[in-house]
């Protein structure tokens, strides 16, 4: 796992915290975004990034994915869906 600090993390890194990195190729996600709260609309806080490359079939190229959790960290917005 990657230190949040550590600035050469990337989309292929397990990061706890810190800031999220997207695939450079992913045109529906602004380099910098963080998802908003649903309740109170403030930026969310990343828990951790994810990578979790999937299997491949033989000759295929690379299959990856990462799975980011995020969280909102107001008292208020806990309970709420």
């Amino acid at each position: 796992i990657d230190s949040p600090t550590n600035n050469t993390s990337s989309c292929t890194s397990t990061i706890l915290g810190g800031r999220p990195s997207y695939y450079p190729d992913d045109e529906k996600t602004p380099p910098n975004a963080l998802p908003k709260c649903s309740v109170c609309g403030s930026a969310l806080f990343l828990l951790v990034q994810l990578y979790a490359p999937m299997d491949q079939p033989e000759g295929s190229s690379v299959l990856d994915r990462t799975l980011y959790v995020f969280g909102c960290n107001r008292a208020s917005c806990g309970n709420k869906e």
